[in-house]
């Protein structure tokens, strides 16, 4: 939902000539006042982001970073569930997969560990209150119930999100 002529013009008019950084910080920015302006926090839930804490803090460097730790093992299942939905699924290759992301994991959690919060997954879904209140704490936000019965809600995901996080509305298990 981008009006891609601003943002172009957003780009060119930069006063100087544009770092990656700042072009991303650009367009994420445009994106957020399209899209979230009256927001105070925004989240971004992608699996992927331990991989790119220094470039997150880089750009948003009051950005508070959480983790959510789950067991390779599970996220192997997981893995191979959607998978064989889709085509095929290569044990050998997810196993590999999966233990290079969670060595990723564990070397980001260790360098940025002043940064962010972790969070183990089973922990969350078993002592759901507790921890969400840790989460508000850490987010400096206020508690409320909704947090924990979220999946009660009427909402709808966007288009572009349903694929990636269609469990997102459901109870946690």
């Amino acid at each position: 939902n981008l009006d891609l002529k601003l943002l172009e013009k957003k780009l060119r008019d930069f006063n100087s000539k544009l770092t990656y950084n700042e072009a991303v910080e650009v367009v994420v920015n445009e994106f957020f006042i399209r899209n979230y302006n009256n927001e105070k926090i925004v989240g971004i839930k992608n699996p992927n982001s331990y991989l790119h804490i220094s470039f997150i803090k880089s750009i948003f460097p009051n950005a508070k970073i959480f983790i959510i730790v789950r067991d390779p093992r599970s996220i192997l299942a997981s893995e191979k569930v959607k998978r064989l939905r889709q085509s095929s699924f290569n044990s050998s290759e997810y196993i590999w997969k999966t233990y290079r992301n969670f060595s990723s994991l564990c070397r980001n959690i260790d360098l940025y560990s002043n940064e962010i919060k972790k969070i183990y997954y089973e922990d969350f879904i078993i002592n759901l209150k507790p921890v969400t209140e840790e989460i508000c704490e850490f987010l400096d936000i206020e508690w409320c119930e909704s947090l924990i019965y979220y999946y009660k809600l009427e909402v709808s995901l966007p288009s572009y999100d349903k694929v990636q996080h269609k469990l997102s509305t459901h109870k946690p298990d």
